[in-house]
C-alpha cells in the first residue's frame, strides 16, 4: 500500500508546486513581457530534472525523445501565448482555464484512444466549459477576449502532455523525457524572445533594467513548475493519473486563493461561482 501513500503525497505536491508556480508567474509576464517571462520560467524548469538527471541518468530512446521535442516545442508556445494574458489579465482567472487540459484529455481519449463517452465525461466536460465562460466574463457578462491567449496557452500545454506521456509509455524514464522537454521549450522560447526583438537604429537606451527580484521570482517559478512536472511524472509511472487528476483539478482555486493572497486580486462573484464550476468539473472528468 506503499505505493498508494506515495501516489497521493505527489498529486498533493503536484498541485501545491504548480500553483505556487503559477502565482510567481505573473511577476515577470506584467514587469517585463511574455517572451521573458517564457524564458525564465521554461528555463528554470531545467534545474530541478536535470539534478534529478544527474544523481541518477536514465536512459531514453530515439522516438522518445522525438516526442519530447515535440513536447518541448508545445510547451514553450503555450508559455508565450498563456504569459500574454497575463500581461494584463489577473491570475486568478487566466489559470481558472486549466481545466480546459481536462476536457482535451478526455476529448483525446474518445477521439483518438477510442474510448467509449459516458454520462460522467459529457457532463463534466459540459460542466467545465460552463465554469470557464463564468471565469471569463466581465462587469455586465461579457466576454473578456484578453483571456483568449490564456486559453490558446492551455491547449498547447495540453499538446505538450500528450506527446510527453506518450514518450513515457515507449519505455522512456520520465525524468530524462522531462528533462528534454524543458530544455528544448526553453530553446524555442529563447529563439522565439530574439524573433521578437525590433532592432533600430533610433532605438532609445532603456529607462532602467529590470530588477533581480523580478528575474529571480521568474526563475523561481519554474523551478517550482519543473518540480511540478516531475512530481505527475511520478503520479504517470505509478499509474496514479485518475486520483492525480482530482488533485490538479483543485489547482486552479488554490491559485485563485493565493494570487488573492499575494497580488490582492479581486474575482467577481460570478467569477468564483465559475472557478468553483470549474473545478467540479474537473473532478468528474477524473472520474470517468
Amino acid at each position: 500500500m506503499m505505493w498508494i501513500e506515495s501516489g497521493f503525497v505527489f498529486a498533493f505536491l503536484t498541485t501545491l508546486f504548480w500553483s505556487i508556480s503559477n502565482v510567481m508567474a505573473k511577476r515577470p509576464a506584467a514587469d517585463m513581457d511574455r517572451y521573458k517571462a517564457g524564458v525564465l520560467v521554461v528555463g528554470g524548469g531545467i534545474i530541478p530534472s536535470a539534478i534529478l538527471y544527474i544523481i541518477a541518468p536514465a536512459a531514453i530512446g530515439g522516438s522518445g525523445i522525438f516526442f519530447s521535442f515535440i513536447s518541448g516545442v508545445f510547451l514553450a508556445l503555450g508559455a508565450i501565448t498563456f504569459y500574454k494574458a497575463l500581461e494584463t489579465q489577473q491570475t486568478s482567472n487566466s489559470y481558472a482555464l486549466v481545466v480546459v487540459q481536462s476536457v482535451l484529455v478526455s476529448v483525446f481519449g474518445i477521439a483518438v484512444l477510442g474510448q467509449p463517452l459516458s454520462v460522467i465525461s459529457a457532463v463534466g466536460a459540459a460542466i467545465c466549459i460552463a465554469g470557464v465562460l463564468m471565469v471569463s466574463t466581465t462587469t455586465g457578462f461579457n466576454l473578456n477576449r484578453k483571456l483568449l491567449p490564456a486559453l490558446a496557452g492551455n491547449v498547447f500545454w495540453a499538446l505538450s502532455w500528450f506527446a510527453a506521456d506518450y514518450a513515457i509509455s515507449l519505455g522512456s524514464n520520465y525524468v530524462a523525457v522531462i528533462n528534454v522537454m524543458r530544455i528544448v521549450g526553453t530553446v524555442i522560447a529563447i529563439i522565439a524572445y530574439i524573433a521578437a526583438r525590433r532592432p533600430s537604429r533610433a532605438a532609445k537606451p532603456a529607462k532602467h533594467r529590470h530588477s533581480l527580484r523580478t528575474v529571480s521570482i521568474g526563475i523561481a517559478g519554474g523551478i517550482f513548475s519543473g518540480m511540478g512536472n516531475l512530481a505527475f511524472g511520478y503520479v504517470a509511472v505509478l499509474q496514479f493519473v485518475s486520483i492525480g487528476g482530482i488533485f490538479t483539478a483543485f489547482a486552479p482555486a488554490l491559485t485563485a486563493v493565493l494570487a488573492c493572497l499575494v497580488y490582492r486580486e479581486r474575482l467577481t462573484t460570478m467569477q468564483w461561482f465559475g472557478v468553483a464550476v470549474a473545478t467540479c468539473g474537473a473532478v468528474l472528468l477524473a472520474f470517468a
